[in-house]
Protein backbone atom coordinates (compact mmCIF):
# COMPACT_ATOMS: atom_id res chain seq x y z
CA UNK A 1 0.00 0.00 0.00
CA UNK A 2 0.73 3.64 -0.85
CA UNK A 3 1.12 4.86 2.94
CA UNK A 4 3.54 8.01 4.22
CA UNK A 5 3.69 9.64 7.80
CA UNK A 6 3.19 13.29 7.67
CA UNK A 7 3.01 16.01 10.75
CA UNK A 8 -0.45 17.29 11.39
CA UNK A 9 -1.97 20.35 10.45
CA UNK A 10 -4.82 21.89 12.53
CA UNK A 11 -7.55 21.11 10.39
CA UNK A 12 -6.76 17.15 10.52
CA UNK A 13 -7.44 17.59 14.52
CA UNK A 14 -11.03 16.80 13.57
CA UNK A 15 -10.06 13.07 12.75
CA UNK A 16 -8.15 12.29 16.12
CA UNK A 17 -11.39 13.69 17.74
CA UNK A 18 -13.81 12.03 15.78
CA UNK A 19 -12.27 8.47 16.00
CA UNK A 20 -11.53 8.92 19.73
CA UNK A 21 -15.43 9.58 19.84
CA UNK A 22 -16.01 6.28 17.46
CA UNK A 23 -13.21 4.04 19.47
CA UNK A 24 -15.67 5.37 22.99
CA UNK A 25 -12.85 6.88 24.23
CA UNK A 26 -15.36 10.42 24.99
CA UNK A 27 -12.90 12.99 24.66
CA UNK A 28 -13.31 16.54 25.77
CA UNK A 29 -15.56 19.03 23.52
CA UNK A 30 -12.42 21.54 24.03
CA UNK A 31 -9.66 19.42 24.48
CA UNK A 32 -7.94 19.49 21.24
CA UNK A 33 -6.77 23.13 20.72
CA UNK A 34 -5.09 22.85 24.12
CA UNK A 35 -3.33 19.15 23.78
CA UNK A 36 -2.47 20.55 20.18
CA UNK A 37 -0.84 23.72 21.35
CA UNK A 38 1.17 21.98 23.72
CA UNK A 39 3.38 20.67 21.04
CA UNK A 40 2.26 21.15 17.61
CA UNK A 41 5.14 20.00 15.86
CA UNK A 42 4.73 16.67 17.88
CA UNK A 43 1.41 15.21 15.69
CA UNK A 44 1.60 13.52 13.14
CA UNK A 45 -1.01 11.40 10.35
CA UNK A 46 -0.82 8.57 7.74
CA UNK A 47 -2.21 9.51 4.85
CA UNK A 48 -2.79 6.65 1.81
CA UNK A 49 -1.94 7.46 -2.11
CA UNK A 50 -5.00 9.43 -2.41
CA UNK A 51 -3.42 12.01 0.76
CA UNK A 52 -6.60 10.53 2.83
CA UNK A 53 -5.91 10.69 6.62
CA UNK A 54 -6.15 6.73 7.88
CA UNK A 55 -3.82 7.33 11.36
CA UNK A 56 -2.49 9.28 14.02
CA UNK A 57 -0.80 9.81 16.61
CA UNK A 58 0.85 12.53 19.28
CA UNK A 59 4.17 12.33 20.51
CA UNK A 60 3.92 15.83 22.91
CA UNK A 61 7.60 16.58 23.67
CA UNK A 62 6.24 19.13 27.63
CA UNK A 63 10.34 19.72 27.78
CA UNK A 64 13.75 18.17 26.86
CA UNK A 65 13.01 15.38 29.66
CA UNK A 66 9.30 14.34 29.30
CA UNK A 67 6.83 13.18 26.49
CA UNK A 68 3.84 11.30 26.90
CA UNK A 69 2.08 9.62 23.53
CA UNK A 70 -1.43 9.50 22.57
CA UNK A 71 -4.24 9.41 20.05
CA UNK A 72 -2.47 6.36 18.81
CA UNK A 73 -5.77 5.39 16.32
CA UNK A 74 -5.66 3.33 12.86
CA UNK A 75 -8.68 2.79 10.82
CA UNK A 76 -9.77 -0.14 11.10
CA UNK A 77 -9.53 -0.97 7.67
CA UNK A 78 -5.88 -0.60 8.31
CA UNK A 79 -5.40 -2.16 11.28
CA UNK A 80 -2.49 -4.91 11.63
CA UNK A 81 -0.40 -3.66 8.81
CA UNK A 82 2.73 -0.80 8.52
CA UNK A 83 0.11 2.16 9.32
CA UNK A 84 0.51 1.04 13.70
CA UNK A 85 4.20 0.53 13.16
CA UNK A 86 5.25 3.60 11.19
CA UNK A 87 3.28 6.23 13.44
CA UNK A 88 5.13 4.34 16.69
CA UNK A 89 8.36 4.64 15.18
CA UNK A 90 7.68 8.25 14.04
CA UNK A 91 6.54 9.50 17.29
CA UNK A 92 9.23 7.57 19.43
CA UNK A 93 11.94 9.21 17.01
CA UNK A 94 10.50 12.55 17.75
CA UNK A 95 10.70 12.27 21.11
CA UNK A 96 14.50 10.93 21.32
CA UNK A 97 15.74 10.09 24.18
CA UNK A 98 13.04 11.44 26.80
CA UNK A 99 11.61 9.52 29.58
CA UNK A 100 7.98 8.64 27.49
CA UNK A 101 4.90 8.25 29.11
CA UNK A 102 1.56 6.45 27.70
CA UNK A 103 -1.70 4.80 28.60
CA UNK A 104 -2.71 1.78 26.39
CA UNK A 105 -5.66 -0.22 26.70
CA UNK A 106 -4.58 -3.95 28.24
CA UNK A 107 -4.93 -5.76 25.47
CA UNK A 108 -1.70 -4.44 23.93
CA UNK A 109 0.74 -4.14 26.78
CA UNK A 110 2.61 -6.86 25.39
CA UNK A 111 2.68 -4.89 22.06
CA UNK A 112 3.59 -2.04 23.45
CA UNK A 113 6.31 -3.90 26.02
CA UNK A 114 8.37 -4.64 22.63
CA UNK A 115 8.81 -1.11 21.80
CA UNK A 116 10.57 -0.74 25.18
CA UNK A 117 7.73 0.71 27.47
CA UNK A 118 7.23 -0.80 30.49
CA UNK A 119 4.47 -1.31 32.33
CA UNK A 120 4.05 0.98 35.80
CA UNK A 121 0.11 1.02 37.15
CA UNK A 122 -3.42 0.91 36.03
CA UNK A 123 -5.54 3.44 35.65
CA UNK A 124 -9.01 2.99 36.14
CA UNK A 125 -12.11 4.87 34.66
CA UNK A 126 -15.22 5.75 37.04
CA UNK A 127 -18.69 6.60 36.41
CA UNK A 128 -20.77 8.57 38.60
CA UNK A 129 -24.35 9.14 37.71
CA UNK A 130 -27.18 10.42 39.88
CA UNK A 131 -24.75 9.56 42.67
CA UNK A 132 -24.15 10.70 46.42
CA UNK A 133 -22.26 13.61 47.44
CA UNK A 134 -18.79 12.67 49.20
CA UNK A 135 -18.84 14.92 52.53
CA UNK A 136 -17.08 18.25 52.78
CA UNK A 137 -14.87 17.53 55.70
CA UNK A 138 -14.42 20.86 56.50
CA UNK A 139 -11.79 21.62 53.95
CA UNK A 140 -12.45 24.91 52.11
CA UNK A 141 -12.69 25.23 48.18
CA UNK A 142 -13.25 28.04 46.04
CA UNK A 143 -12.68 29.05 42.48
CA UNK A 144 -9.44 29.55 41.05
CA UNK A 145 -8.20 33.24 40.82
CA UNK A 146 -5.12 34.80 39.67
CA UNK A 147 -3.69 34.93 42.46
CA UNK A 148 -3.97 31.73 43.10
CA UNK A 149 -2.15 30.33 39.99
CA UNK A 150 1.23 30.19 40.94
CA UNK A 151 0.72 28.20 44.09
CA UNK A 152 -1.70 26.02 41.81
CA UNK A 153 1.63 25.34 39.31
CA UNK A 154 3.63 24.79 41.89
CA UNK A 155 1.48 22.01 42.91
CA UNK A 156 1.02 20.35 39.28
CA UNK A 157 5.02 20.54 38.81
CA UNK A 158 4.94 18.24 42.08
CA UNK A 159 2.81 15.78 40.73
CA UNK A 160 3.35 15.37 37.19
CA UNK A 161 6.81 14.18 35.27
CA UNK A 162 8.28 17.93 34.28
CA UNK A 163 6.71 21.16 34.16
CA UNK A 164 3.96 21.67 32.10
CA UNK A 165 2.94 25.76 32.63
CA UNK A 166 1.72 26.38 29.43
CA UNK A 167 -0.30 23.28 29.40
CA UNK A 168 -2.06 23.77 32.39
CA UNK A 169 -2.91 27.74 31.75
CA UNK A 170 -4.84 27.15 29.05
CA UNK A 171 -6.66 23.74 30.60
CA UNK A 172 -7.75 26.04 33.38
CA UNK A 173 -9.86 27.81 30.75
CA UNK A 174 -10.92 25.37 28.56
CA UNK A 175 -14.63 26.42 27.87
CA UNK A 176 -17.61 24.48 30.08
CA UNK A 177 -15.00 24.18 32.47
CA UNK A 178 -15.06 23.90 36.38
CA UNK A 179 -11.95 24.72 38.43
CA UNK A 180 -12.13 24.35 42.22
CA UNK A 181 -9.27 24.58 44.75
CA UNK A 182 -8.35 23.32 48.26
CA UNK A 183 -6.87 24.99 50.84
CA UNK A 184 -5.82 25.36 54.60
CA UNK A 185 -5.07 28.95 55.43
CA UNK A 186 -3.30 30.52 52.78
CA UNK A 187 -1.57 27.22 51.41
CA UNK A 188 -3.11 25.75 48.20
CA UNK A 189 -3.29 21.68 49.36
CA UNK A 190 -5.04 20.78 46.04
CA UNK A 191 -7.10 21.18 42.91
CA UNK A 192 -9.31 19.88 39.92
CA UNK A 193 -11.11 20.47 37.05
CA UNK A 194 -14.48 19.28 35.48
CA UNK A 195 -14.42 19.58 31.36
CA UNK A 196 -17.54 19.06 29.25
CA UNK A 197 -16.98 15.87 27.29
CA UNK A 198 -19.27 13.96 24.19
CA UNK A 199 -20.88 12.44 27.30
CA UNK A 200 -21.37 13.95 30.11
CA UNK A 201 -17.97 15.54 32.09
CA UNK A 202 -14.62 14.40 33.07
CA UNK A 203 -12.92 14.91 36.24
CA UNK A 204 -8.72 15.43 36.05
CA UNK A 205 -6.54 16.16 37.09
CA UNK A 206 -7.48 15.61 40.50
CA UNK A 207 -4.79 16.59 42.63
CA UNK A 208 -5.10 16.97 46.92
CA UNK A 209 -2.49 16.87 49.45
CA UNK A 210 -4.51 14.03 51.26
CA UNK A 211 -7.79 12.31 51.20
CA UNK A 212 -9.86 14.99 53.14
CA UNK A 213 -8.58 17.74 50.65
CA UNK A 214 -9.56 15.04 47.43
CA UNK A 215 -12.79 14.56 48.44
CA UNK A 216 -14.10 18.32 49.25
CA UNK A 217 -12.63 19.04 46.05
CA UNK A 218 -14.86 16.29 44.08
CA UNK A 219 -17.93 17.41 46.35
CA UNK A 220 -17.58 20.44 44.72
CA UNK A 221 -16.65 19.50 41.26
CA UNK A 222 -19.53 17.28 41.63
CA UNK A 223 -22.33 19.80 42.53
CA UNK A 224 -24.69 21.47 39.87
CA UNK A 225 -24.45 18.62 37.41
CA UNK A 226 -27.52 17.79 35.34
CA UNK A 227 -29.81 14.51 36.48
CA UNK A 228 -28.74 11.95 34.61
CA UNK A 229 -25.27 13.13 33.37
CA UNK A 230 -22.79 11.01 34.12
CA UNK A 231 -19.08 12.25 35.41
CA UNK A 232 -16.03 10.36 34.88
CA UNK A 233 -12.68 10.59 36.92
CA UNK A 234 -9.64 8.02 36.14
CA UNK A 235 -7.83 6.85 38.85
CA UNK A 236 -4.54 5.53 39.12
CA UNK A 237 -5.66 2.07 40.79
CA UNK A 238 -1.99 2.03 42.95
CA UNK A 239 -3.53 5.08 45.10
CA UNK A 240 -5.99 2.94 47.71
CA UNK A 241 -7.66 6.13 48.62
CA UNK A 242 -8.46 7.22 45.76
CA UNK A 243 -10.04 3.70 44.74
CA UNK A 244 -11.73 3.74 48.59
CA UNK A 245 -12.92 7.30 47.53
CA UNK A 246 -14.97 6.65 44.47
CA UNK A 247 -16.05 3.11 45.34
CA UNK A 248 -17.62 4.21 48.55
CA UNK A 249 -19.86 6.54 46.42
CA UNK A 250 -20.89 3.83 44.73
CA UNK A 251 -18.85 4.52 41.16
CA UNK A 252 -18.14 1.59 39.33
CA UNK A 253 -15.17 0.99 36.79
CA UNK A 254 -16.17 1.11 33.26
CA UNK A 255 -13.02 1.25 31.60
CA UNK A 256 -9.39 1.13 32.13
CA UNK A 257 -5.59 1.73 30.49
CA UNK A 258 -2.14 0.36 31.73
CA UNK A 259 0.02 3.57 32.43
CA UNK A 260 3.54 2.60 31.16
CA UNK A 261 6.95 4.04 30.66
CA UNK A 262 9.98 4.05 28.23
CA UNK A 263 13.64 5.09 28.86
CA UNK A 264 13.13 5.06 32.65
CA UNK A 265 10.04 5.91 35.23
CA UNK A 266 9.20 8.79 36.79
CA UNK A 267 9.40 9.57 40.65
CA UNK A 268 6.04 10.52 40.99
CA UNK A 269 3.56 11.19 44.58
CA UNK A 270 0.96 8.87 43.54
CA UNK A 271 -0.78 8.86 46.87
CA UNK A 272 -1.70 12.44 45.98
CA UNK A 273 -3.15 11.92 42.59
CA UNK A 274 -6.15 11.17 42.73
CA UNK A 275 -7.06 11.71 39.09
CA UNK A 276 -4.95 11.57 35.85
CA UNK A 277 -5.65 14.47 33.63
CA UNK A 278 -5.99 12.85 30.75
CA UNK A 279 -5.16 9.14 29.10
CA UNK A 280 -3.77 11.53 25.93
CA UNK A 281 -1.54 13.82 26.81
CA UNK A 282 -0.81 12.37 31.09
Amino acid sequence: MNMHIQQMQPQDLAFCFDHARREGWNPGLHDMDTFYMTDPAGWFKAVDGANRMIGCISAVAYDQTFGFVGFYIVTPEHRGGRVGIELGHRALDYLGSRCVGQDGVFAKVANYETWGFEFAYRNLRYEWVDGALPEGGGIAVSPCTPVMRPALLDFDAGLFPCRRDAFVQRWLALPESVVRVAHDGATLIGYGVRRRCVSGYKIGPLFARDHAAATALLRELLQGVAPHTPVYLDVPEINPAAVAMVESLGMNACFGTARMYKNGKPTLDVDRIYGVTSFELG
